[in-house]
């Protein structure tokens, strides 16, 4: 109970606006340790902080101004006063637009570019879940529309040896993968040129494909409705 104490004490002491939205900066001091919550624009906030660990979320969103720094380069300003093993920079966004080399396609590519490979449940063999394995094109009626009742239900995946895989077998490839050594993450990076693994720098990519919360049949449905939004499709 002492630690729901100290939460009570914590949320007590901020003031924040009914709407998250409108956050554009906030403090919160702990023993030790500092928190800065920025966003909405407040790039001025975060150009005079300090800090060990910092997160960048949406990153493929963050506005940059021509000539002016993206975000993550600002972040690795403020480690500058820090050594070793102690600053950790963490980024998370959902793609950019689609065909546009932008910051969070950068970073991806020079990190480790792990991906999460995942056994077959028939033959066995592991591989990346990739939206151009999806089959649902021959759901068609005769005027050549999709048949999006059938799409719902009947969509699957083909793997790479050609077997059919339904989304119920999801949960159980991915579980397996997990118990595996590398938990299922294998690096694929072998680049030695511009975009070569940089020391220290790990990058991850993981499609809407593993999400155990939405079928691959509403996943179909969902890039048929965005035929005619490229932005749409590319997240």
């Amino acid at each position: 109970m002492h630690g729901l104490d100290e939460l009570d004490i914590l949320h007590s002491r901020l003031t924040i606006p009914d709407d998250a939205d409108e956050i554009t900066s906030l403090s919160i001091n702990l023993r030790d340790v500092i928190i800065y919550l920025l966003g909405s624009f407040a790039k001025g906030g975060f150009e005079n902080k300090a800090a060990a660990l910092i997160f960048l979320d949406e990153l493929a969103k963050h506005n940059v101004k021509k000539g002016e720094p993206d975000s993550v380069a600002m972040a690795r300003e403020r480690f500058k006063t820090l050594h070793g093993k102690r600053r950790k920079l963490y980024s998370l966004t959902k793609p950019g637009v689609r065909g546009k080399v932008g910051v969070e396609y950068r970073e991806y590519m020079s990190g480790t570019r792990h991906k999460f490979r995942i056994p077959c449940p028939h033959c066995g063999d592991r591989q990346e879940l990739v939206w151009e394995r999806m089959r649902f094109d021959h759901l068609r009626g005769p005027d050549g529309n999709y048949d999006l009742d059938r799409v719902l239900r009947e969509t699957f995946y083909e793997c790479v040896q050609g077997c059919r895989i339904e989304h119920f077998s999801l949960a159980w490839m991915c579980l397996t993968a997990s118990r595996l050594p590398d938990r299922g993450w294998e690096p694929t990076n072998t680049d030695t040129g511009k975009y070569a693994p940089q020391p220290r720098k790990r990058s991850w990519h993981i499609s809407d494909l593993y999400s155990p919360w939405a079928t691959w049949g509403q996943l179909a449905l969902e890039w048929i409705a965005s035929e005619d939004d490229a932005q749409l499709r590319a997240a």
